[in-house]
């Protein structure tokens, strides 16, 4: 993972392509540290419980390695979840998150969002993947 100075770096540059096709001061910029800062151990337990071992080995990127006995670390396993808790946070903060964009690799990392987003009795969120 890279460090939060890093990311926040990131995120300016992208936001200046974004910009391009988007009125930047018609859109709500929201950072998932916003969301993740606040969830301590027991509420990554309570997460989890939302997702199965083999849900996640089923991902092709993890289920080629796993075969194949490369290592996946605890962390790029739980991001997944990490990532969708993101709508709900969004959700929470905005009062509704109606769409996730992304690239077609995170397809697994939105579909989670939508799991977590049913799971917090929320309505799911569409998704757009480029």
């Amino acid at each position: 993972m890279l460090v939060r100075e890093q990311t926040l770096k990131n995120a300016e540059k992208y936001l200046s392509y974004f910009g391009k096709i988007l009125d930047l001061d018609r859109v709500q910029v929201y950072y998932n540290s916003e969301g993740l800062d606040a969830v301590n151990f027991c509420g990554v337990g309570e997460l989890a419980k939302h997702f199965s071992v083999a849900e996640m080995l089923d991902r092709d990127n993890f289920s080629k390695r796993y075969k194949a006995g490369i290592r996946i670390s605890l962390q790029e396993f739980l991001y997944p979840m990490m990532q969708g808790y993101d709508s709900v946070a969004i959700a929470k903060k905005y009062g509704s998150c109606d769409i996730e964009l992304g690239g077609n690799d995170q397809y697994f990392n939105l579909l989670a969002g939508r799991t977590l987003m049913e799971a917090h009795g929320m309505e799911k969120q569409d998704i757009m993947m480029f």
